[in-house]
């Protein structure tokens, strides 16, 4: 289910060095020194949102998520931000406290304009605490906000069997391989946000792979 979203746009001057060294490696997976940078901006400057951010996704994928919740929590407190309150949500789920990951994600799922990294973020603590209907419930909202997004479709399309509706799930899943053939035909190098899960960065694959990896239902 869902992962994290991507870091927010930055407000106001651009990053600092220091915190842009810190990005590039958390991008590249040196997560260890990701969090030492971050770490290092935030004793000079408390307030810098996206040194939090950083060092709360470093650690996160260290599955160090309670440590991940104090700086997200100060960092939510300064400014309202959908992406940091997102993963703030994520931090909470991953620390077993799923039903304040909960409460934080419907509250930020509620916004508008939408954020839809949000309902994501939501179905999948929903459906790690059993609640299929819910999660199906936050995935159909989600659908009527961006109708055309595959990876809602395919996340629903999983879902639906564990409440007995096999049928719609094939006729989703039909649908998204119907997609799928066009836009090879199309659009060869088209690529989707599809198939997430929880704390690893977001990554990009394939359309063809997407409905490849979608699920057969008997």
């Amino acid at each position: 289910m869902p992962k994290p979203p991507p870091p927010s746009a930055n407000r106001g001057p651009g990053p600092s060095p220091l915190l842009q060294r810190a990005v590039v490696a958390l991008q590249t997976g040196q997560v260890v020194e990701a969090e030492r940078l971050a770490a290092e901006v935030l004793k000079a400057n408390r307030t810098d949102v996206g040194a939090a951010s950083i060092l709360a996704r470093a650690l996160m994928i260290q599955n160090r998520n309670e440590e991940a919740i104090a700086p997200l929590e100060r960092a939510t407190r300064r400014v309202e931000d959908p992406g940091l309150e997102t993963l703030l949500g994520a931090a909470l789920g991953g620390a077993g406290r799923r039903s304040e990951a909960i409460d934080v994600l419907r509250r930020t799922s509620a916004r508008r304009p939408p954020y839809l990294p949000a309902f994501q973020a939501l179905a999948g603590q929903l459906h790690a605490d059993g609640r299929i209907d819910e999660a199906v419930a936050v995935l159909e909202s989600a659908l009527v906000l961006a109708p055309g997004s595959l990876e809602f479709q395919l996340l629903l399309a999983q879902l639906l069997p564990q409440r007995n509706e096999r049928g719609r799930a094939r006729e989703i899943l039909e649908k998204l391989r119907s997609a799928a053939r066009d836009i090879r035909m199309f659009w060869p190098r088209s690529r989707v946000c599809c198939c997430s899960t929880a704390n690893t960065r977001p990554r990009r694959i394939s359309t063809v792979r997407c409905w490849r990896s979608a699920p057969t239902i008997p």
